[in-house]
């Protein structure tokens, strides 16, 4: 038995709210034209991309698939949860106790999508790590069942290098 896996998106083009696809050996993608089927494939590579540290830079600009800028990306419609200066790609897998995602959270930087927020859950623990505005600036965010810790840092965080 495979376990389901999901992709988690929000604030992206036509997906303003949250979505969650399952994605099967077999997922047809059925729409309009403009109805983000082309969006879903770019997010799905994108999302592979960010759990198999595939990529340093994210993969939003690259054959067959050109999402834009930021400004194309972004849907810019504010969320129930709030979100409207933000979109975000989550991978998950599994159920439960055995329940694995990693995600990323990106705001605008220079025009381009900009990581904000790196996520690994497994199970019930957790890694974040955040830049804050200063890009130079941020936290590193540990969560399990006994609780939180927060520890700052200065310089730069390489999302891309976090493996």
């Amino acid at each position: 038995m495979t376990m389901a896996v999901h992709l988690q998106f929000e604030g992206i083009r036509c997906f303003a709210e949250p979505q969650d696809a399952v994605i099967r050996p077999l997922t047809l993608l059925v729409g309009e034209n403009s109805s983000g089927k082309t969006t879903f494939l770019a997010l799905y590579r994108v999302a592979y991309a960010i759990a198999n540290g595939l990529q340093t830079v994210p993969v939003f600009n690259e054959t067959p698939f050109s999402l834009g800028a930021y400004d194309q990306i972004a849907s810019h419609h504010p969320t129930r949860n709030g979100h409207g200066g933000s979109f975000s790609i989550t991978i998950c897998v599994g159920i439960g106790q055995r329940r694995y995602s990693v995600g990323t959270e990106y705001v605008s930087r220079g025009g381009q999508p900009s990581p904000r927020t790196w996520r690994l859950t497994v199970g019930e623990l957790a890694i974040q790590a955040t830049n804050l505005d200063d890009p130079q600036q941020g936290s590193i965010l540990l969560e399990g069942p006994r609780g939180k810790n927060r520890v700052a840092y200065a310089g730069a965080l390489d999302f891309g290098n976090v493996t």
